[in-house]
């Protein structure tokens, strides 16, 4: 059996809309020694039909049909198995590749033999249908980009930004050898893949060059989910996160990086839930789930070493009062 350079991970859930333009990016690809793995999580709408209308079109197109709707962690573990190639890339189906993309992620991974390599983005405002390069996911990195055989420890400042896993491309080998695989939830699933690779990570290498087109805010996407039980459930994911960090024998120099990456995290989507719940009981549960992610981490670690003072004093504000004292103490300072 022939082995394909790049596997292509898509998973797919009634995205009719964007299918075609993300599979388009994808059979066009200046590199054509490619397989596209596509993961149907039971899709109610026409992407299916999209799928098989490609895949009869592009024998390099797999289609795994799940029976039952498992969310796109559980998917893409299955994809993962199921890739032949040496190395892969993740792309969602709302999104797309430049053309270029498989072509020059593998000539980097492959010639440096890194088992990550980081590539930019562009980001896309579908509401205001506008668009810019992301200078903020590799923001860490610009200091390193000559660097062919970059390992993470080494990196002074704390480089994890963002949790998602599409700028990149992975060894193949790199992430079976290692078990690193998503979890099962359906929201923040992509923390543990991503934790588990950095740690595991050998050499990486930062590929200054837009490969990846991010649709920012797609508004019935996951990330547009908008419920307490979704904050929650993301906590979870975060937490367990954390859990796998600590429970590493060395962990100091990524828990410089994750503690600041987690706490902005937490506070990005209590803010973001926060303005979409009316009720004030929500807004008072919202807080102290938020509250209680603090409260651990200032009871485990000193957080004056890994936050700027600004960050640290919201902090300790936020650790030491409820919702309602918050408030007050905000009125009359």
């Amino acid at each position: 059996m022939s082995v394909a350079k790049v596997s292509v991970v898509v998973p797919v859930y009634n995205v009719e809309q964007y299918l075609g333009a993300c599979l388009d990016s994808l059979i066009n690809q200046t590199l054509q020694d490619i397989e596209i793995v596509c993961i149907n999580d039971c899709s109610t709408d026409n992407s299916l039909s999209i799928l098989k209308e490609y895949a009869q079109k592009d024998n390099r197109i797999k289609i795994i049909n799940q029976e039952v709707n498992q969310g796109q962690g559980v998917g893409r573990n299955i994809a993962i198995e199921a890739a032949t190639g040496e190395y892969i890339m993740f792309c969602d189906p709302d999104d797309w590749f430049e053309l270029c993309a498989c072509e020059d992620a593998y000539r980097q991974i492959k010639n440096n033999n890194n088992d990550i390599v980081f590539f930019n983005v562009y980001n896309y405002s579908e509401n205001k249908d506008y668009g810019k390069i992301d200078s903020r996911r590799l923001s860490r990195f610009w200091g390193y980009t000559n660097e062919k055989n970059l390992r993470l420890k080494d990196i002074e400042k704390p480089f994890i930004v963002t949790g998602e896993i599409w700028y990149k491309i992975y060894k193949t080998s790199f992430l079976k050898e290692n078990n690193i695989k998503f979890s099962n939830g359906k929201f923040g699933e992509d923390g543990q893949f991503t934790i588990g690779a950095l740690l595991k990570a050998d050499t990486v290498s930062v590929l200054n060059k837009v490969l990846y087109n991010y649709r920012v805010a797609r508004q019935d996407s996951s990330s547009g989910a908008n419920d307490i039980g979704k904050f929650e459930l993301y906590l979870n994911e975060k937490r367990s996160n954390y859990q796998m960090i600590m429970e590493s024998e060395d962990n100091s120099w990524i828990l410089s990086s994750f503690i600041p990456y987690y706490i902005d995290s937490v506070l990005h989507y209590y803010k973001k839930f926060r303005h979409q719940h009316r009720k004030f009981e929500d807004k008072v549960k919202l807080y102290n789930l938020a509250q209680s992610v603090f409260k651990q981490l200032d009871a485990d670690h000193d957080l004056s070493e890994h936050l700027g003072p600004k960050r640290f004093k919201g902090i300790k504000h936020f650790i030491k009062y409820s919702y309602i004292q918050s408030k007050f103490v905000k009125l009359f300072k």
